[in-house]
């Protein structure tokens, strides 16, 4: 099983993405709108390019929208065209506690329930941070926050996981 650990703001937003937001609804509306956008905008050709590695990999969502209600996190997603599998998503632990910790538990808590492999070799983790284990860094695909998700990670990804154009 390939599973993605997906964060959303600086892979499937990005400054980029809001600088073109802003542009467009200054253009449109002939005001300065600049501020605030709302917590569910996401790029759509970020989403699809997602969306090549829905096929072949499940997902796992690690940001801090997890933690969202209404809508969740799930349903932002789908509206914007996502089609992969979520199987779950991460535990938020303590402030001082790095991203990689969340993790490792939710690996470690699931592994009996989904028969994953140990240690899970078969994951990435798709982030514009860099709080994970050291442990996990090959596994870390580190986005930029100004540009999101490229076509060069996403390539990168499916390199890792060899499947895509690049199966054997």
């Amino acid at each position: 099983m390939n599973i993605v650990f997906l964060d959303i703001d600086g892979v499937l937003n990005s400054e980029l993405y809001f600088e073109k937001l802003h542009k467009a609804r200054t253009e449109a509306e002939h005001t300065d709108v600049w501020g605030e956008y709302p917590y569910s905008e996401m790029d759509e050709r970020a989403v699809e390019m997602l969306n090549s590695l829905a096929k072949d990999c499940k997902f796992v969502i690690s940001s801090c929208w997890r933690g969202m209600i209404n809508p969740t996190c799930e349903e932002v997603l789908r509206s914007k065209g996502f089609v992969g599998e979520i199987i779950g998503q991460t535990e938020h632990l303590p402030d001082w506690t790095v991203r990689g910790n969340e993790v490792s538990k939710w690996i470690g808590d699931k592994r009996g329930e989904l028969k994953l492999p140990y240690p899970l070799e078969s994951y990435v983790i798709i982030d514009d941070d860099n709080d994970f284990l050291m442990e996990q860094q090959p596994h870390l695909f580190q986005t930029d926050a100004y540009c999101g998700l490229t076509p060069y990670t996403l390539d990168s990804i499916q390199k890792f996981f060899r499947i895509g154009h690049y199966a054997r």
